[in-house]
C-alpha cells in the first residue's frame, strides 16, 4: 500500500517546512508569556476557537465544509474521542510548560515525531531507507544525550531539593499566607531551614525590621546573612517587650511566625505584635497543647493567629518561581545546607538533626 505520493514541489515543501518550524519553535516561548496573564484551560479554548472559525471559513469558500449528517454512531464516536484527546493535549502542555522551560519544551516536543516514526513502523509497516535511518538515530542520539544531561543536573543540584519543603513553606508563609509588604515588621522564632527562608523571603519583599529569634548564636550568626535586622536569643527575659523595642514605633510587630511549633512561642508571639497584627502558626506543636488567648484583647486590639500548611502555597505556581530566583543569584539555597551526608552516615544525619546542628541537611544517595 502507498502511504505518500511525492508531488516533486520541493520548493513549496521546504517553505511549508521551514515555516512549521519557525512556528514550532517560536510556540512554547509564546505560551509561556501568555500563560502568565490567562489559564491553560482559557488559552486552549481559545486556541480551539480561532482554529475552528479560520478553518471553517476556509473550507467554506472551497466549498469543502464537511457533512456531518452522514456520520455513523461510530465516526461520531471516534470524533468525539479526537476532539477530546486533542483538547487533552493542548491543556496538559500549558501546565507541563509552566512546569519547566520554553528551551527544554523545544526539546522534548522532538519526542512527537519519534513516535509517530516508531509508530508507523509498528502499526502500518513502514519501511525506512538508509538515509531516513540515520536521521532516526541522530535523533534518538540526541534526545538521550538531552535527557542524560537533565538527570545529571537533577541528581547533582542538592540545594534544590529544597525548594519541595524548607524553602516552599518559609516562602509561602511570608508571601502566600501572611502576605507582608514593603515596609512592614516582623519577628521569626526559630531559624532553622524554615524559619531561614521566612526571613530571606520577607527580607526579598522589603520588609523593614526582621527580629531572628533562636537558642543558638550560630543560627543567629546564618540568620543575620539571610536578611535579619535583629537577632535575640531565646532565653532573654521578657522577650515579647525587647521585641517590640525594636520596632519604629514600639508597639510592636506586624507578623509573628512561629517556626518552632510551640504554644509558648505562640503566646509569646501574641504579646508581640502590634493592633491589627498577626501570628502565623507554621511549626507543628504536641497535638495535645492548647493555646488560651485573651478574648477581650484580641476583639479590642484586632488582633489574628492563623496557621498554615506549607505556606499555604500551590508548589505548581511557587516552585518554578523559586527556581528563577534561585538562578537570578536572588534566593539562598546554597548555604542552606550545613553538610552532606553518606547513606551510611543516615544515623548521623539523624542524630544532628535532633540536636539542631544543622540548618538542613542532605543525604545523597551515590
Amino acid at each position: 500500500m502507498a502511504l505518500h505520493t511525492t508531488s516533486g514541489r520541493t520548493r513549496l515543501g521546504v517553505a511549508l517546512a521551514t515555516t512549521t518550524m519557525l512556528a514550532w519553535a517560536t510556540l512554547p516561548i509564546a505560551l509561556s508569556v501568555l500563560l502568565q496573564a490567562i489559564g491553560p484551560e482559557t488559552l486552549t479554548w481559545f486556541r480551539f476557537a480561532v482554529s475552528g472559525a479560520v478553518l471553517t471559513a476556509y473550507l467554506g469558500l472551497r466549498g469543502g465544509l464537511p457533512k456531518l449528517r452522514g456520520l455513523s454512531r461510530v465516526e461520531w464516536s471516534l470524533l468525539a474521542i479526537a476532539v477530546i484527546g486533542l483538547a487533552s493535549n493542548y491543556v496538559l502542555f500549558l501546565i507541563g510548560l509552566e512546569m519547566t522551560t520554553p528551551a527544554n519544551v523545544q526539546v522534548l516536543m522532538q519526542l512527537s515525531p519519534l513516535l509517530l516514526a516508531i509508530g508507523g513502523i509498528a502499526i502500518f509497516g513502514e519501511r525506512f531507507n538508509r538515509t531516513q535511518w540515520i536521521g532516526f538515530g541522530v535523533l534518538i542520539g540526541g534526545l538521550g544525550l538531552f535527557f542524560s544531561d537533565q538527570l545529571r543536573e537533577f541528581v547533582d543540584d542538592g540545594p534544590r531539593y529544597l525548594l519541595g519543603c524548607a524553602v516552599l513553606t518559609g516562602f509561602g508563609a511570608v508571601q502566600e499566607a501572611a502576605k507582608v509588604r514593603a515596609g512592614q515588621e516582623i519577628a521569626v522564632f526559630g531559624c532553622g531551614g524554615v524559619g531561614l527562608n521566612i526571613i530571606q523571603a520577607a527580607a526579598l519583599v522589603g520588609a523593614k525590621t526582621i527580629v531572628a529569634i533562636d537558642t543558638d548564636p550560630a543560627k543567629l550568626v546564618l540568620a543575620s546573612r539571610f536578611g535579619a535586622t535583629h537577632t535575640l536569643g531565646a532565653d532573654t527575659e521578657a522577650i515579647h517587650k525587647e521585641i517590640r523595642q525594636l520596632t519604629e514605633e514600639r508597639q510592636g510587630v506586624d507578623y509573628v511566625f512561629d517556626a518552632v511549633g510551640s504554644v509558648e512561642i505562640a503566646r509569646i508571639g501574641y504579646q508581640s505584635i502590634c493592633k491589627g497584627g498577626e501570628v502565623v502558626l507554621v511549626g507543628i506543636a504536641h497535638f495535645k497543647d492548647k493555646l488560651s488567648l485573651s478574648q477581650i484583647v484580641t476583639v479590642t486590639q484586632e488582633k489574628c493567629v492563623r496557621g498554615t500548611t506549607q505556606g499555604s502555597a500551590n508548589p505548581w505556581v511557587v516552585v518554578p518561581k523559586l527556581v528563577s530566583l534561585y538562578e537570578e543569584g536572588k534566593l539562598r539555597l546554597d548555604e542552606l545546607v550545613s553538610r552532606s551526608y553518606r547513606l551510611e552516615e543516615v544515623n548521623q544525619a539523624m542524630q544532628d538533626l535532633r540536636d539542631g546542628k544543622n540548618a538542613r541537611g542532605i543525604i545523597a544517595f551515590q
